[in-house]
């Protein structure tokens, strides 16, 4: 048999490749090149395959599932924000204002009197 074991949390997981349409490889290949062990195994949870825990107990379908979808929907919030900042970062005179900030705040870190500039 074509046993796969991955440790999540401290806890093993196994889950199988034979007699279930491949479901790992399809699994591994949703989740991603980068992805997790624990986002592999909510892939395959996903597909319904069945996972067994560290005492051979079969654990009921979703839970992995639900965790990764909440998590998904986290990174894909905290990508917009960044993107969203990376746009208006990205227009010059933000960029201007950003740069004078960083060193004013520079020269007033280091006890460089600004009272000759203003």
């Amino acid at each position: 048999m074509n046993e796969i074991k991955r440790n999540i949390g401290g806890k093993i997981y196994r889950m199988t490749n034979v007699g279930n349409n491949q479901k790992y490889d399809r699994a591994v290949e949703d989740a991603g090149l980068d992805a997790t062990d624990e986002q592999v195994l909510a892939h395959y949870d996903k597909l319904g395959g069945n996972i067994q825990d560290q005492q051979n107990c079969l654990v009921s379908n979703g839970q992995f599932w639900a965790k990764e979808k909440e998590n998904m929907i986290v990174r894909k919030h905290k990508k917009e924000v960044t993107d969203q900042i990376w746009q208006i970062t990205a227009h010059p005179i933000v960029s201007a204002v950003i740069i004078m900030l960083l060193l004013i705040i520079v020269l007033v870190v280091f006890g460089i009197d600004l009272s000759r500039f203003i």
